[in-house]
């Protein structure tokens, strides 16, 4: 979606820049200096065109940024949901918390405990690193390999991520990183967002 919004939006700022300039520029400067009207016409158009790329750009890479964060909330929910269905997982990943978990799991009236428990298992997943959550995922047979295979997906789906692997997911969130606390702009071809 924010893809189309920001070819739209080149395409309508550029014609609004393009159709608005020779009437602008027309009140200012006389007919008989036609040549002059169009040199000035083409010079603001690039100034103004310019201008508006570099807020395309900062959409773009908060596109990125806004597609990795959906991404490590899909985690998380997947991580609450094994949680949720399975509490007994929490004994696979728990931090020091064995003992007081297996107790609680056996006591069997731990409702509200139990909600506090996987609510802070999950907020320190959500804290972790991507490489970190898949291990963790791993932990509860969720094998890395098994997350990356796109059978499931169209034909074309499954070309474009072919050869995406965790590696690859890695190299992105780097570069979110980089966006969302280096305020650099590393994404700047709209394909490598239709890539996410």
């Amino acid at each position: 979606i924010a893809i189309l919004a920001i070819d739209q939006n080149r395409a309508s700022v550029h014609s609004i820049i393009s159709q608005g300039l020779p009437q602008l520029i027309g009140r200012v400067i006389p007919s008989e200096l036609a040549e002059v009207r169009s040199k000035i016409q083409a010079q603001m158009v690039q100034a103004n065109e310019a201008r508006v790329q570099h807020f395309i750009d900062r959409l773009l890479n908060q596109e990125a940024v806004a597609l990795c964060s959906v991404f490590e909330v899909f985690l998380d929910d997947v991580l609450e949901t094994i949680f949720r269905s399975a509490p007994e997982t929490m004994l696979c990943v728990a931090s020091g918390q064995e003992v007081s978990l297996k107790g609680l799991i056996e006591a069997g009236n731990y409702d509200i405990l139990l909600a506090a428990a996987r609510e802070k298992e999950v907020s320190q997943f959500s804290r972790q690193p991507i490489p970190s959550k898949f291990r963790t995922l791993g932990k509860l047979g969720l094998a890395q390999a098994d997350l990356f295979k796109w059978e499931s997906s169209d034909s074309p789906i499954q070309t474009a991520l072919q050869g995406k692997d965790l590696n690859e997911l890695v190299k992105v969130f780097d570069k979110r990183h980089r966006v969302v606390h280096d305020g650099t702009l590393p994404f700047a071809d709209e394909k490598e967002i239709e890539a996410l």
